[in-house]
């Protein structure tokens, strides 16, 4: 059985995850409903589950409902058809309802199944024994005979989304018979409706392990030059975003250390206002195409969580050929999807909720994904025109947005991607440019969700540790520069080998012995600290150059020496805003500096700031930061040269955060060298071409020592 297209609707209830709609119908029938829903089963178990009509469960159901009635099924000679025959208890003084009802099943080519319902007068062979069996039932139930005899007609589509997944689409209609008014046989039929929301939550899982299951059988998208006509202008349309002008980037505060942002104020097209574009990249641990598939998940269970978390009412999928769908909330009205079927082709509708005396913005956007011949992946959403109307299943009085994106999805191996995120909104109405520009920070932390979603720090911090330690047990040549760069050092450090020399420090681990210098002439301190660390030397040298987190503790004692001195140029004068920069590479965020966090204060209040840098000395928190460190640290620019197995190059930035101070700039490089039982690192201030001296930093100098022995 067909049923015409749902293009003029009405949302008629909204409970749960699942999706309830109504579409008037011609008497004596009632109204058409429509109800969706992602089940996390198989869709063969969900058809066992909707066939099994008898089964104990379900009998118990009914009983639990209607209380002792009428409840039977009757097999034909087909295994795919048979009878079920069920008794509805109706309130008050109304009569029940008895439905004799024909199911008959079957799989689609495309691998889904339909179970389709009709009622018994329907049936060709109406001299058959089951159909004359179902006459008898209900000719010799008491409760049968007394009762109106309604009728129902509709279907269940079970479409595969993944192995343990699947979509329920439920399309029914029914006439309950008698002088029901319409608004009675509408109630009932949503309460038939919500078998859906039985099935739902019987087979309900972690919605986390749903969007992976459904991430894992995301198929590749079409390439550039495979798309329609009207596909391919969307996609260059959107593509325009990445054009080069005589604009330049600007830095934007992050939220995020590992997630970089900008903003340019690009000339508007015709009849839009001059809104800022604002760009973000990062570093995705996973394939380019699980981050796509992430990005088209736009009804993944995740987002769905966290819009009802974050108080929004209602989510909204537009199919294809004009069919609706939607999601409400108890909550106030915030956020929708409308999209059509087609994970490479959709749209999607966001209701944003602005506060009094502002109205609701609206957006409305066609969402498209493809693959260059570069290799890389872009998701890309335009506005649509105003021609396109979404029933959200509220009354709202809403400003329609304008809003444009590009991601760009480029491969790193097959573990990994870097994005590129381009995004303009135009709110609309009379909210001033000013204001949206201030937002456009807010409409790029989908680069960060994305990034916290997939992020393997620890994973990735323990790979680099035991790559680093098994070069620490091959020999190394070195350099003259740095065979001069340990000279250099341990020259500097063999100055102030004595404890006397040192002023003592409060430590908060009595097991760390901790000092400070501070020498007034040079503008610069030094600072010392000793401990016994329970790994052995190699292990502990990795902690240092990789991460600052404890390694796990093995037979071997080691004793740790450290020297340290650093100096600060103080020069007051007005904070110029930082040059714009690309994002760096993985590298660059795994790795910097954590130390100078510490140091990033003027001479004068260097001796204040020396406990807590030798704080995270007692806590192995030492120069080279992990992914965790690069969150915490205030850094402006920062990168890592991997020279060699035993030598690094450092460029830092730090931001004083004192007004009137310039940012601090540092170039150092780390070696290390064994010898022996001992493991050296020397940590020194250099000068490389590469590195040119910025006028609106000040350059500083440092140089730390760490003796490792055993």
């Amino acid at each position: 059985m067909c049923m015409p297209p749902l293009c003029s609707h009405t949302c008629m209830a909204v409970l749960d995850s699942v999706e309830y709609f109504q579409k008037p119908g011609l008497a004596p029938w009632g109204s058409w409903g429509k109800a969706v829903a992602t089940v996390d089963a198989s869709a063969a178990r969900v058809l066992s589950w909707l066939w099994l009509f008898n089964a104990h469960n379900r009998v118990q159901d009914h009983v639990a409902k209607n209380g002792d009635l009428l409840r039977a099924e009757v097999l034909t000679e087909s295994l795919r058809t048979k009878f079920g025959v069920g008794l509805i208890k109706f309130p008050g003084a109304l009569d029940n309802r008895v439905f004799a009802n024909l199911w008959t099943w079957a799989q689609e080519p495309d691998s889904s199944f339909v179970l389709a319902l009709r009622s018994l007068e329907d049936y060709h062979d109406q001299s058959s024994a089951a159909a004359k069996e179902v006459l008898s039932l209900l000719g010799s139930d008491p409760g049968a005979v007394v009762a109106t005899r309604a009728f129902t007609r509709g279907f269940y589509r079970i479409m595969p989304i993944a192995d343990r997944v699947c979509q329920v689409t439920l399309v029914q209609q029914a006439n309950f018979g008698g002088l029901l008014p319409a608004i009675v046989m509408n109630k009932r039929l949503l309460s038939t409706m919500k078998t859906l929301a039985r099935i739902q939550h019987k087979y309900e899982r972690k919605g986390r392990l749903i969007d992976a299951e459904i991430r894992a059988v995301f198929p590749s998208p079409p390439p550039l030059d495979q798309l329609a006509d009207e596909q391919t202008a969307v996609v260059e349309g959107c593509r325009t975003l990445e054009a080069e002008d005589e604009r330049e980037w600007k830095d934007l505060e992050s939220p995020s250390p590992l997630v970089k942002m900008w903003v340019k104020y690009a000339k508007p097209k015709t009849g839009e206002r001059p809104i800022a574009l604002g760009k973000a990249t990062a570093v995705i641990d996973c394939s380019a195409l699980t981050t796509l598939a992430s990005m088209a998940a736009y009804m993944s269970r995740e987002i769905v969580k966290v819009n009802r978390e974050e108080g929004n009412k209602a989510r909204l999928i537009l199919e294809s050929g004009g069919h609706y769908g939607c999601i409400q909330e108890e909550s106030n009205p915030a956020r929708k999807v409308a999209g059509r079927w087609g994970q490479h082709d959709y749209t999607f509708a966001t209701v944003k909720t602005l506060p009094f005396p502002l109205n609701n913005r609206e957006f409305v956007c066609r969402a498209i994904s493809t693959k260059d011949a570069n290799g890389d992946f872009l998701w890309v959403h335009e506005s649509v025109d105003n021609t396109i109307e979404v029933d959200y299943g509220f009354r709202s009085r809403l400003v329609r947005g304008i809003a444009r994106g590009l991601v760009r999805i480029t491969p790193l191996g097959d573990a990994a991607c870097s994005i590129t995120l381009l995004q303009y909104v135009d709110a609309g109405g009379v909210v001033p440019v000013f204001l949206i520009n201030g937002k456009i920070a807010d409409t790029l932390d989908s680069a960060e969700k994305l990034r916290e979603m997939f992020q393997r720090d620890d994973e990735i911090d323990k790979a680099g540790r035991d790559e680093l330690l098994a070069s620490i047990k091959e020999p190394q040549t070195y350099t003259v520069e740095e065979g001069a760069l340990f000279e250099r050092v341990q020259g500097i450090a063999k100055a102030w080998l004595l404890w006397d020399d040192f002023e003592k420090l409060k430590s908060p681990d009595h097991n760390v012995k901790m000092g400070k210098i501070f020498i007034d002439d040079e503008s610069s301190g030094i600072m010392r600290g000793s401990v016994v660390v329970d790994v052995t030397v190699g292990e502990c040298a990795t902690w240092e150059v990789r991460t600052r987190e404890r390694a796990c503790a093995s037979e071997c004692i080691s004793t740790v020496e450290t020297l340290e001195r650093s100096e600060l140029y103080v020069s007051p004068c007005t904070l110029p805003p930082p040059p714009s920069s690309p994002i760096n590479s993985r590298p660059s965020l795994v790795c910097t500096h954590a130390r100078f966090a510490a140091l990033n204060t003027p001479a004068r209040s260097f001796s204040s700031s020396s406990r807590s840098s030798n704080t995270r000395f007692a806590r192995l928190q030492m120069n080279a930061m992990s992914r965790e460190q690069v969150r915490a640290a205030g850094s402006l620019e920062r990168s890592l040269t991997r020279v060699n197995d035993h030598n690094r190059t450092y460029h830092v930035v730090v931001d004083l955060k004192i007004p009137g101070f310039q940012p601090r700039e540092f170039l150092t490089s780390l070696v290390w060298r064994r010898q022996g039982k001992a493991l050296t690192v020397v940590y020194g201030s250099v000068e490389n071409d590469d590195f040119p001296r910025n006028p609106s930093y000040i350059r500083g100098t440092t140089f730390a020592i760490y003796e490792y022995v055993l």
